[in-house]
């Protein structure tokens, strides 16, 4: 059952805009560079270069922060791949940096 009061603050911090450089660290320990265009409370849509797109779970490092998310992959799209993040409500650190 949701707790009407983590409703509420799901709905406050909606997907935002934040266009930040970031590394994700893919299986075998291979980093590339990626670009967060957006973040929620849960998850993101990353910008892989030549539309790569993870396989299983990958550490998403953000250059500016150095904060570190664990990310899966959920759907890709023109834009991006819409990921997940695995530690609950992480995208809540982005949001607030």
């Amino acid at each position: 059952m949701n707790h009407p009061n983590a409703n509420r603050q799901r709905r406050q911090f909606g997907r935002r805009d934040i266009d930040r450089n970031a590394s994700a660290t893919l299986a075998g320990g291979v980093s590339v560079a990626c670009v967060i265009r957006n973040v929620s409370e849960g998850g993101a849509l990353i910008v892989f270069p030549g539309n790569l797109v993870p396989d299983g779970p990958f550490r998403l490092t953000v250059e500016e922060t150095r904060d570190t998310l664990v990310c899966e992959v959920r759907h890709q799209g023109p834009d991006g791949c819409g990921v997940r993040f695995l530690n609950g409500a992480e995208g809540l650190r982005l949001i607030n940096h």
